[in-house]
């Protein structure tokens, strides 16, 4: 019996068709989002000593305070240049350091380089989670480890086949998503695609909101351990100054394929994987500008906290979506350009909900590059 080998927590997995029962396309993609390694390959790239950190225990406790000292460095940063403010600075970078131990430290004294401590912070949080689960589940236990994590994850993955109307709505969706600013991500094929649904999210669903509509959601690899176990989160208020949230905290969507995989951060050498997520946007405020609007949609009636539509590369007709057999829309019309008319134009549409009730994972895709072609490079 032909055996696969898989890479979880640093360590190979043997797998067969006889110890694991999981279809082989979810097996893959399981393994995939809990490797350990790969975590610890993205600490290296920021210079933190994951061997370090790791095993200790309270990993999670760390990066709570981590989050913390990061707050008073910021304070101090940002303030007049004083011996009292330069010793503060000093005490909060060593705390900082003390918790979280770099291969280098750099000194944290611009916003720039704050806010790429807390997004590490962010992706430091996956391995934590990934740890505690492989704490619960050890080579012990007689079923296959790939097989206790997708019980762990208490989330349904079902395979897509190809002539799927479903798999063919996808590929049709990624065809007409127009260019955007983050560049051309329709280099992709989708190597495959599955339903998703998540353990309690259809009970909290707000399905009494209007406008419910498919739309993706870009993100890491590292983050789908996460995703699975908790769903999509709003980022901490600690993580609000980071490019991205730039219209107050909530959930971002969009409807272009391309602004979405700008969020993915892929290499060259990885496979990214992506979301379709079905977002009841209810009532909405819609912008045509950029800047300058933070939500307060939690003091007002409205249910969607901002809808930007963009000048170019907006969707022809938003009332030409397809309807889905499950009740929601989906933007399958072709994006075209627009002259712009406003000061400082949004070039996409975008979507933020201030509630995670409001979101359900519907499909996860994973890619893969056509031979021969370049990822794009991306910016924000």
């Amino acid at each position: 019996m032909k055996e696969i080998t898989y890479q979880v927590e640093g360590r190979n997995v043997l797998r067969n068709d006889a110890r694991c029962k999981l279809r082989a396309p979810v097996a893959d993609l399981i393994a995939m989002v809990f490797n350990e390694n790969f975590l610890k390959e993205r600490m290296l790239e920021f210079h933190i000593d994951a061997e370090k950190i790791t095993g200790t225990g309270n990993l999670m406790r760390r990066i709570e305070r981590a989050y913390e000292a990061l707050d008073r460095i910021r304070d101090a940063a940002t303030q007049a240049k004083t011996d009292e403010r330069l010793a503060r600075l000093e005490r909060s970078t060593i705390a900082f350091y003390e918790l979280i131990p770099h291969h280098e430290r750099a000194p944290l004294d611009t916003e720039e380089l704050i806010d790429k401590k807390i997004e590490q912070l962010g992706e430091l949080i996956e391995l934590a989670e990934i740890e505690q689960m492989m704490d619960k589940h050890g080579s012990k236990e007689p079923r296959h480890i790939l097989d206790q994590l997708y019980d762990h994850i208490k989330c349904d993955i079902v395979p897509l086949q190809r002539e799927e109307d479903d798999f063919k709505m996808i590929e049709r969706y990624i065809l007409e998503s127009g260019n955007s600013q983050y560049g051309d991500f329709r280099c992709y094929d989708v190597a495959a695609a599955f339903s998703l649904r998540r353990g309690g999210e259809d009970a909290a669903f707000r399905k009494d909101l209007p406008n419910r509509t498919l739309l993706w959601h870009g993100s890491n690899v590292v983050n789908y351990c996460g995703i699975f176990t908790q769903g999509l989160r709003i980022a901490p208020k600690e993580a609000a100054y980071i490019t991205g949230q730039a219209y107050g905290r909530g959930l971002y969507f969009s409807d272009n394929f391309n602004v979405s995989m700008g969020y993915c951060r892929v290499k060259a050498d990885e496979e990214p994987l992506i979301l379709l997520c079905e977002v009841a946007l209810g009532k909405s405020r819609n912008f045509h500008t950029g800047g300058g609007y933070h939500s307060d949609s939690g003091k007002s009636s409205w249910n969607s906290t901002f809808v930007g539509f963009g000048d170019k590369h907006t969707i022809e007709d938003p009332a030409s979506f397809v309807p889905h057999p499950d009740g929601y829309g989906v933007p399958l019309s072709p994006h075209v350009d627009r002259t712009s008319t406003t000061e400082k134009p949004l070039r996409q549409n975008f979507y933020v909900v201030p509630k995670t009730d409001q979101a359900r994972l519907r499909f996860i895709i994973r890619l893969r590059l056509k031979p021969g072609a370049n990822v794009p490079s991306t910016r924000h």
